[in-house]
């Protein structure tokens, strides 16, 4: 106000009135720039925090899946420990198994060289042959 009221005449107040309005209209204009501004980083902010919500939540599933296969891992190395364990105790079986085949295989054959010659039966058979003797 005092700039319009200290002009000498009314010319120069009209000059000063015109530069004051147009300093107002500029002052409107980056008024207005600055609020676009403000309300586009205001947007992109919340999208930003979104986004942020959005990669927490893909990493905490990622996670949760990252242990999820390390337990199956874990449980089928435990199942494959024990496969190998009965397949050991499988073949150690066979081995056995094979072994006593082969034993009995020897014994057999031994036993049939031993053998002695069979003996002649009477053809009244056994419980005759006590009575004959006499």
């Amino acid at each position: 106000m005092r700039l319009l009221l200290g002009a000498d005449d009314l010319s120069g107040a009209s000059v000063r009135l015109k530069y004051l309005s147009s300093i107002a209209a500029q002052d409107r204009r980056v008024m207005a720039t600055y609020q676009g501004t403000l309300e586009e980083l205001t947007t992109k902010r919340r999208a930003l925090e979104a986004y942020k919500a959005e990669v927490a939540e893909a990493r905490a599933a990622a996670e949760t899946r990252r242990n999820e296969i390390a337990e199956e891992q874990r449980k089928r190395q435990i199942l494959l420990a024990s496969v190998r364990e009965q397949r050991s105790g499988a073949l150690a079986a066979a081995k056995k198994l094979e072994e006593a085949a082969r034993d009995l295989q020897n014994l057999i054959a031994r036993l049939t060289r031993e053998e002695p010659a069979p003996r002649r039966r009477s053809p009244a058979g056994p419980w005759m042959a006590s009575f004959t003797s006499c």
